[in-house]
Order: C-alpha cells, then sequence, then structure tokens
C-alpha cells in the first residue's frame, strides 16, 4: 500500500507532483482559468461590444449580469449533480454548454442572441471551482488539499489577467467575435480533456465511505493513507 508523509506545521505551497496527479490538476486549473476570464472579459470588449450590437451602458450591464446570474441560480443543484455523477461527468458537460454560449456570442447579431450566449457561459463554468474542490476534499489528504486548492486560486487570478491587456490584442487581431470562437474552441477542448483525464475516484470514495462519513485519508503512526493518484503521485 502507497503511503505518503504526514506533513507538519506550515510548509510553502508546492505544486502537485509529476504522473496522473498533475494531469488531473492541469486539467481543473485549466478550466478555471477560462471561467476566471470569462467574468470580466466584457469588460474589456465594452466597445466593440457596444459599437457592434448597438448597445447602452444598461445593455451592455445587463448582458455581463447575464452570467452571473446564471453562475449562482446554478450552485443550488451543483452539489446534487457532484454527489450524485461526480466531478468528471458533471463539469465536462457544463463545459459543452458554456462552449455552445461562446459560440453563440461569437455569432450573434442582436443583444438577445447575445444575453443567451452570455447566459450558457454562466452556466457552463459554474462548476469549475466547485468541482475540482469537492474531488480534492474527497480523494485527497486535508494537506494535500489545502495546496491544490491554493494553486486553483493561483489559476484563477491568472485568467483574470489574461482578460485584460492580453484579450484586448487578441480582439484587435481577431476581432470580439474571433475571441469567444477561440474560447470555444478552447471551453470545448477543456470538457474533452476533463471527461477524458480524471478519473472517477472521487464517486469511488464516496462508494467506499460509510454513512458516519468516515474520512478518507487516516493518520496511522505518523502517516496517512490515500488511494489517489493526485496524492500517491506526491510521494
Amino acid at each position: 500500500m502507497k503511503i505518503t508523509s504526514v506533513i507538519k506545521g506550515s510548509t510553502p505551497p508546492a505544486l502537485p507532483a509529476q504522473g496522473v496527479g498533475l494531469a488531473v490538476f492541469a486539467t481543473f486549473a485549466l478550466t478555471y482559468v477560462l471561467a476566471y476570464g470569462l467574468r470580466s472579459v466584457n469588460a474589456t470588449l465594452a466597445p466593440y461590444l457596444t459599437e457592434d450590437l448597438r448597445l447602452s451602458a444598461a445593455g451592455l450591464g445587463g448582458l455581463s449580469a447575464a452570467y452571473f446570474i446564471a453562475f449562482a441560480a446554478l450552485q443550488l443543484p451543483l452539489g446534487h449533480w457532484l454527489d450524485r455523477y461526480g466531478a468528471r461527468r458533471v463539469e465536462a458537460m457544463l463545459l459543452v454548454i458554456a462552449a455552445v454560449g461562446a459560440l453563440l456570442m461569437a455569432l450573434g447579431r442582436d443583444i438577445t442572441v447575445a444575453t443567451a450566449g452570455r447566459l450558457c457561459i454562466g452556466i457552463g463554468v459554474s462548476a469549475c471551482l466547485m468541482a475540482p474542490y469537492t474531488y480534492f476534499r474527497r480523494c485527497c489528504t486535508p494537506e494535500r488539499q489545502a495546496r491544490l486548492s491554493q494553486w486553483m486560486l493561483v489559476a484563477g487570478t491568472t485568467g483574470a489577467v489574461l482578460a485584460t491587456l492580453p484579450t484586448g490584442a487578441m480582439a484587435e487581431w481577431l476581432g470580439w467575435r474571433g475571441v469567444f470562437g477561440t474560447i470555444a474552441v478552447l471551453l470545448l477542448g477543456s470538457a474533452v480533456a476533463v471527461y477524458r483525464l480524471v478519473p472517477d475516484h472521487d464517486l469511488a470514495a464516496m462508494t467506499r465511505r460509510p454513512r458516519r462519513h468516515r474520512p478518507l485519508a487516516r493518520p496511522v503512526s505518523g502517516v496517512t493513507r490515500t488511494s489517489c493518484p493526485c496524492c500517491r503521485s506526491a510521494s
């Protein structure tokens, strides 16, 4: 049985080790980069959107708000879906919806289609943080969870940065519709990556865990046992 030493005291965050654990983390991190960038991308593309779609300030605000409304509404059923179907299936399915939304934004010629696209994006990226957090909680040791969670937040910050000047430069080159078309491709690729690369260890952990919710990782004589590749690869 593979074991990892219990990490004692405060240690600086470390990137996940190479191997399956890194692949799982990188897949989740990519989706969160896209999700976080899509929160604020409308601010960068505002001059193009207002001119091309003939939006007022109120119209632009409503278009941007559609993302947050859909995102918040999905948090209610999201927990149940993650419990029943697992992070892999739920996030992959939702990312396909986000890709459709980005495509609608790229092709839309009026505020109605653009708003529908923005709503789909909000729905589609609603699991990009909670799915990996749920996965890490069920499969990894508490110490490993903390490190992975910190690096997920770093990934989100990266997405926020990419939504500023890099997106503006891309819009000058491809146009704002080209930006959303590229995002649609990235979202679809992310959905495939999540479905293919993320194993169902979270569902397996739920199956093995009794009703009293005994932790998957238990300290035993100074060591912690775990069955998740995210944690096994850390040794």
